[in-house]
């Protein structure tokens, strides 16, 4: 699509580092995230080809190593900041919960990170791609600062926004995901029960 991509494994690495800050920049600049709900959404189609690709190819990248799947992340940042928001850029940085905590223990920037990109997209309307960022954000960062029956509300209205906007595989994780903070907070074990059975 035109960008230019690391290929060597030492050249990510060297990649990930400088933008992580930028990152992390990016994170604290509480004036630039707050234009982020006036600023046009971009419109490239090599951006929005660019944000699709990204995050299709973001789950086999958990897996495959997490230099490469940093790398993803960050270029969905660096394209949400330099071109503006939109929401097929939604996916790439809801899975920026998986590169902070593991390279720098950011969890703060990542809880940040994703809480804004769910005030902006929520904000615009951006559907599924809200309900997908909100099972993220639950599922990997939420815990960390709210309380566990926040997060169990946060998965059920993922699952809720993920099945009427026809995204099923992500609908049926939260039935997986739902459960763990469901065991720590839930009332009565028959609460737990019946979302199992569900």
């Amino acid at each position: 699509l035109g960008w230019a991509v690391p290929m060597e494994k030492e050249n990510v690495d060297a990649e990930v580092a400088w933008r992580l800050d930028a990152f992390y920049r990016w994170v604290e600049d509480a004036d630039r995230l707050a234009g982020d709900f006036q600023r046009p959404q971009t419109s490239d189609p090599r951006v929005l080809a660019a944000a699709s690709l990204i995050y299709r190819i973001l789950p086999p990248a958990v897996y495959s190593g997490e230099p490469v799947m940093a790398w993803l992340v960050l270029e969905g940042q660096r394209l949400w900041a330099e071109q503006g928001p939109c929401a097929a850029l939604v996916g790439p940085l809801s899975y920026s919960a998986f590169i902070t905590g593991m390279l720098r223990q950011g969890y703060r920037s990542v809880y940040a990170a994703l809480r804004h990109v769910l005030a902006v997209s929520g904000e615009r309307g951006y559907e599924p791609e809200t309900s997908q960022a909100r099972f993220m954000f639950a599922n990997n960062a939420g815990h960390w600062f709210e309380p566990l029956e926040d997060c169990v509300q946060q998965l059920q209205r993922a699952r809720e926004g993920t099945v009427q906007g026809g995204d099923l595989q992500n609908a049926g994780s939260t039935y997986v995901t739902i459960s763990i903070p469901l065991l720590d907070c839930a009332p009565t074990l028959e609460m737990c029960a019946a979302e199992t059975e569900a």
